[in-house]
């Protein structure tokens, strides 16, 4: 498991970093924004989405919840505002859970906030749009040098078309494109590949061990696991619900963004994974369905530890440990070359920079999208 965090003297540096007054003392209600945070955790490890599924879930739901605080800024009731504007983000974009949000709204005894609709279907109004679930038109690539389904039975490639779909930083996901990749027969390929085999032959405890927890393919996710690192650096801090939401919408986009560039790279150069390229591999845990090149867990987690790295400076160390932990998993699972992975890496560093220079304008335009009929 990753090092535990260590929270001391960071409040002021995020609320800084964020822009927003300091809080000196601990807030005296529970968070609205964390604790819905943690009920849309808990949706995710119920419906069973994809990876990226529940990390859309996520960017969502926060930029709701911040935009909800931001219409209820000079009035009473930012706690019910929050609730229903999460509740209906969940509710449409993971529709089994319909009844479980609404069963822990009811719970709540908060009240449905005309405020908080309208801050949701503003959000959701953009979500309908981002092209996430657009059709693919392409064929993939035939030939024994390029990327083949290593499902039994053969399945269509996952997510070929969302590195087109609207981003929350980049103009699109060629914005970031790493260089090609090295060719099948290149000493690059053929040095990586022995790493990858030495490492599922020849597997240590501590090597096995990692492989395996950042398999995360069920319960929150790769994306539920950084939401959470960042809800806890929040729970612990003095930050208000308007700070805490801030924070989420910007790993939990950059995530997104990260996600989506790396797939529009993967359909770009179509790179075959390693027990692909070595059939008697036998990996250590499944094979995702989607060419190699570059790492999505990489991508994903270099993002989200350099933006919380960002706000909480002072655990920057931690974060970027268990990031390069995370990518190298890959490695030592067996389905990831060391090139994907520093690929992935460079996506993700990319991604945050972005993100962090742009997170005010990704938020303002949750709050000015002109909703008709609200």
């Amino acid at each position: 498991m990753p090092p535990s965090i260590r929270l001391a003297g960071i409040v002021s540096v995020v609320s800084l970093a964020i822009g927003l007054p300091t809080s000196s003392a601990t807030a005296a209600e529970p968070s609205q924004v964390l604790t819905w945070n943690q009920i849309a955790l808990a949706a995710v490890e119920r419906a069973k989405p994809t990876q990226h599924q529940a990390i859309r879930l996520l960017a969502h739901l926060s930029l709701a919840q911040h935009a909800a605080l931001t219409e209820t800024a000079a009035t009473d009731g930012n706690g019910d505002a929050v609730a229903t504007a999460s509740m209906r983000v969940i509710a449409e974009l993971l529709p089994s859970q319909a009844v479980f949000v609404a069963d822990r709204h009811l719970q709540s005894q908060a009240s449905v906030s005309d405020a908080g609709s309208r801050a949701a279907e503003r959000v959701l109004a953009q979500a309908r749009s981002d092209g996430f679930a657009a059709p693919w038109n392409g064929a993939v690539p035939q030939g024994d040098q390029v990327w083949r389904s290593l499902a039994n039975p053969a399945a269509k490639p996952a997510y070929p078309a969302i590195g087109a779909m609207r981003m929350f930083f980049l103009p699109s996901g060629a914005a970031v494109r790493p260089a090609s990749p090295p060719g099948p027969e290149s000493q690059q390929v053929l040095t990586d590949l022995a790493e990858v085999r030495q490492y599922v032959t020849q597997p240590t405890e501590a090597t096995t061990r990692i492989a395996k927890f950042y398999d995360m393919t069920t319960g929150t996710l790769a994306g539920g696991f950084w939401n959470e690192q960042a809800a806890a650096l929040l729970a612990r801090s003095t930050v208000d619900d308007r700070q805490a939401a801030t924070v989420l919408a910007t790993v939990n986009a950059a995530m997104m963004d990260a996600l989506a560039a790396c797939h529009e790279a993967k359909y770009t150069y179509w790179v075959p994974r390693p027990s692909q390229a070595d059939p008697s591999l036998k990996t250590i845990i499944g094979v995702p369905n989607h060419p190699s090149y570059p790492s999505n867990h990489s991508g994903l987690s270099a993002a989200a530890a350099q933006v919380l790295a960002h706000f909480f400076p002072s655990e920057r160390p931690r974060l970027e440990a268990t990031a390069t932990e995370a990518g190298l998993s890959r490695i030592y699972a067996g389905i990831h070359y060391r090139f994907d992975v520093d690929a992935g890496e460079q996506i993700g560093r990319k991604v945050a920079a972005a993100a962090v220079s742009g997170y005010a304008e990704m938020l303002a335009r949750s709050t000015r999208t002109t909703v008709s009929g609200l």
